[in-house]
């Protein structure tokens, strides 16, 4: 089964790098096909199996209250409010690709790996993938070969490099949810392994540079400051303030060499760091996300019950409104309420309370690993605020389900060790006779039959 994940990252992030859909149906392709395959292969082995306890309760319920509650908004919106505009077999693609489908990715991973060697190798190739897709996005934006990665040519977006992921916003949300990842994976490797690995970490940091998105900035910057006082127990203050000093260097070193790759980038990097940050305007200060999202909360206030109900799955793209939402947690409100906003959060910050129960627990490669997940998912946390996120939720979901079965399999191991220790030991130990042929073994001396 792991080299069916393995199968799964490398044709999702062939099919983003290349731009391929792997298109075979409606609603159907390549990629999900090997999803599904892997979803019923786990189901098939579990019935016939009688399966294992079901790890981490909380986030289970939390995922199928979400989807149940998103398709039962989905039949309303379609078969009994009728929005104008609203189209059921639309809003079904889109239930399936937004949430459905990264959902599975979630615990195919979770199900599908049997021991701490193949979330080795899944982790290993699902950061190596994300850091192999920064890379061509890099070579691209410098011209070495041609991908057709989008950059900006108008308005906010001018200058940015979209990169494979999406948005600009997307792939700096992906990168600042596994750049802790890439680092962490470049401390505990060895030789030419650390160097590929600081390599692929150096290059990614490029590529967040290059998508100027400040939500992305922010995330990492908030994000990396709450996740160290979460973990401030393993990571002393003083060592967390030399990471950043380092960090700020090669940002510095970053913004240097992505300038020489796009002149552009640097006025980019200036005017939406410097320029629009010291805006009077709160509206322009924010590219006019503040707008939006008061736009879109005041249609809520409207009908009140919205605000807890939701209007329906996908309703928001059916309103008069002129842009997307750009906040993760508002348009998800707008279209399923408070319910599933706290759902998404309960789900988040499970994945960190459990990662933080297990570090202390874990094997010494392992913790950091664990220590980078909490910080990459609370920097996602507060990136999307600001985003709101396509395609990075399949990788996110299919990273955060190798980092929780890497946590069961870690306590498995720890459970076993003791009671390992705790195995009688030969009788000979204990004095308790062991005949072999005319000699019997007993504390401290060897007596033969017959002798005196």
């Amino acid at each position: 089964m792991a080299w069916l994940i393995v199968l799964l990252i490398a044709a999702f992030t062939t099919g983003d790098v290349l731009g391929l859909e792997m298109s075979v149906a409606p609603g159907l392709s390549v990629k999900n096909g090997i999803l599904y395959l892997i979803a019923f292969t786990l189901i098939f082995r579990r019935a016939l199996s009688g399966g294992e306890p079901v790890p981490f309760v909380a986030i289970h319920v939390a995922f199928f209250l979400l989807l149940g509650y998103a398709t039962l908004s989905w039949l309303i919106a379609g078969l009994v409010i009728k929005y104008p505009g609203y189209h059921l077999i639309e809003g079904a693609m889109s239930l399936k690709a937004r949430l459905i489908d990264p959902a599975l990715m979630l615990f195919a991973a979770l199900y599908a790996l049997k021991d701490l060697k193949e979330v080795w190798l899944a982790l290993k190739v699902i950061l190596g993938a994300v850091a192999i897709a920064n890379i061509a996005t890099f070579l691209d934006a410098a011209g070495v070969v041609h991908f057709g990665m989008r950059v900006g040519d108008s308005g906010a977006e001018e200058g940015r490099v979209f990169g494979a992921f999406g948005h600009a916003n997307d792939t700096g949300a992906l990168i600042v949810c596994m750049l802790p990842a890439l680092f962490a994976m470049t401390m505990t490797s060895r030789g030419m392994a650390r160097m590929l690995w600081l390599g692929g970490a150096l290059v990614s940091l490029m590529v967040l540079l290059m998508t100027v998105s400040r939500g992305a900035f922010v995330g990492l910057a908030v994000g990396g400051l709450i996740a160290a006082i979460v973990c401030r127990k393993y990571v002393p203050f003083e060592r967390f303030v030399l990471l950043w000093i380092g960090l700020g260097l090669l940002c510095a070193i970053g913004v240097l060499v992505a300038s020489l790759v796009d002149p552009q980038i640097a006025a980019t990097l200036s005017d939406r760091l410097f320029g629009q940050s010291r805006a009077i305007d709160l509206s322009e200060a924010s590219s006019g996300r503040t707008a939006i999202w008061a736009e879109a909360l005041e249609r809520m206030l409207q009908t009140p019950t919205t605000l807890l109900t939701g209007f329906g799955w996908g309703v928001y793209w059916v309103m008069p409104f002129r842009y997307a939402p750009h906040n993760y947690y508002l348009g998800l409100g707008f279209d399923l309420g408070i319910i599933a906003v706290s759902l998404v959060l309960l789900i988040l910050a499970r994945c960190v309370i459990e990662a933080r129960r297990a570090v202390e627990r874990a094997p010494a490669d392992l913790r950091s690993q664990f220590l980078a997940f909490i910080f990459g998912i609370l920097c996602l946390s507060i990136s999307i605020i600001f985003a709101d996120l396509y395609k990075p939720w399949t990788y996110i979901w299919l990273y955060a389900g190798i980092v929780l079965r890497g946590i069961v399999l870690s306590q498995e191991a720890r459970v076993r060790a003791p009671a390992a220790a705790k195995a009688p030991e030969p009788s000979i130990i204990h004095g308790v006779p062991i005949h072999f042929g005319d000699t019997v073994a007993r504390p401290g001396r060897l007596v033969t039959r017959g002798r005196s």
